[in-house]
């Protein structure tokens, strides 16, 4: 009798079947997350421009209203964007980032010098809680 076997194939071409639809599975993953990588980079990068440009205008502002009050005028608008005098020697204005945020500052005249008390992003819309959400007590409805 011949015992002789010849060559198994069908267990190497499931191995190689079940290989080649790992890697394209693993494949087609890395190609989406490098999409949505892409596409929240950008965002970002649109955000921090928006930002120092307006941190850029802020400053430009700020060396305006400077040289303004050393001269003995007292600015009420720079650029489009309006100057309030609080008290005597005080200065702020907002210097808007995007439609949800500007930049606020404050300056203080002190020794015939102008000094940022105050440089922070704040948001310019007013948040408002949404209550729709019904929310289980903890107490069983009879």
């Amino acid at each position: 009798m011949r015992s002789a076997r010849g060559p198994v194939f069908g267990s190497v071409l499931l191995i190689l079947i079940f290989t080649v639809l790992s890697l394209s599975y693993a494949a087609l993953i890395s190609y989406l997350d490098a999409g949505s990588q892409k596409a929240f980079a950008e965002r970002l990068g649109s955000s921090v421009k928006s930002y120092y440009t307006a941190d850029g205008k802020a400053v430009e502002i700020s060396e305006a209203i400077k040289s303004a009050v050393l001269s003995g005028q007292i600015p009420e608008d720079i650029d489009g964007v309006a100057i309030v005098s609080e008290a005597e020697g005080t200065f702020s204005f907002f210097c808007p980032v995007d439609a949800d945020s500007a930049i606020f500052v404050t300056l203080e005249m002190e020794d015939n010098t102008l000094l940022v008390s105050s440089w922070r992003r704040m948001p310019t819309q007013v948040w408002t809680a949404d209550d729709g959400l019904t929310v289980w007590q903890g107490v069983p409805e009879s």
